[in-house]
């Protein structure tokens, strides 16, 4: 009888003294979160990051415009036609960099005014051309887009790296409700045949520009054109962050093909 007693007083003692002692917290359960989903981003349009203001897109990215395609205004009748008797077989060979740093005209503050149904007069300039001339230059294919007046927004720069610093170059749409010259229509055709087959999987460019994976090195001929209506803009052009070096294009374009690469 007393063994057993003596056994009840320590199972008593010892469930007291576990009372006594503070009761240890378990771990909170391990949260399983699902994973978000994420679509591949692409050409058209991508999500702002967290350092871009709400309501603003950065420089590389774009909305794509559901705008329909109708014919252009400023400068339209001068930036789709080309002088009489202009002969693309005798263009002026420039290089592009040349180009590029080629002044503005007298009064470009006023030549989107002076000058909407003609082309800018003569003047002295490096390399002796003047608004309507046919040059031909050399540079390396960035990007193609379409416009929301049709045409094909090519961006072109001297450099297999980078597509900055670039140059705007673009051919009409050769479609007659879009271009002033039926002369020019059937070359305006032949490049636009010649990016969609050779550049972009037989494809319509992207509204917000289709980008290269491999920039080909391409030979350009196309009118001297001063895009004056950009004259003063806080934003610079260009798109896909490839920010035009200068107002002056090549517009419009009425040859193009691919071009042995320079020599490093």
């Amino acid at each position: 009888m007393k063994p057993l007693l003596a056994a009840l007083a320590i199972l008593l003692l010892t469930g007291s003294l576990a009372a006594q002692e503070p009761k240890k917290s378990l771990p909170a359960p391990e949260k399983h979160t699902k994973a978000p989903t994420t679509s591949p981003s692409t050409p058209e349009a991508q999500p702002a990051s967290a350092s871009t203001p709400a309501g603003k897109l950065s420089c590389g990215q774009c909305i794509p415009s559901n705008k329909p395609i109708v014919k252009g205004v400023d400068r339209w009748s001068v930036k789709t036609s080309l002088p009489s008797g202009s002969d693309p077989a005798h263009a002026k060979t420039v290089a592009i960099a040349d180009f590029i740093a080629l002044v503005d005209p007298p009064a470009a503050n006023e030549a989107d005014k002076l000058f909407q149904q003609t082309r800018i007069p003569p003047f002295n300039n490096s390399l002796n051309v003047k608004e309507g001339d046919l040059v031909t230059l050399k540079g390396w294919l960035w990007l193609v887009a379409l416009e929301n007046d049709g045409d094909y927004h090519i961006q072109i720069s001297a450099s297999p790296t980078s597509g900055d610093h670039c140059l705007i170059v673009e051919v009409p749409n050769p479609d007659p409700a879009f271009e002033a010259s039926p002369e020019s229509r059937p070359l305006f055709q032949a490049v636009r045949d010649f990016l969609r087959a050779r550049t972009l999987n037989q494809q319509e460019p992207s509204r917000c520009g289709s980008v290269m994976q491999h920039p080909p090195y391409v030979q350009v001929t196309g009118q001297v054109f001063f895009d004056a209506h950009h004259v003063g803009d806080a934003k610079p052009r260009g798109k896909k962050c490839m920010h035009a070096a200068t107002i002056w294009e090549l517009h419009p374009v009425v040859d193009m093909k691919f071009a042995p690469k320079p020599k490093p």
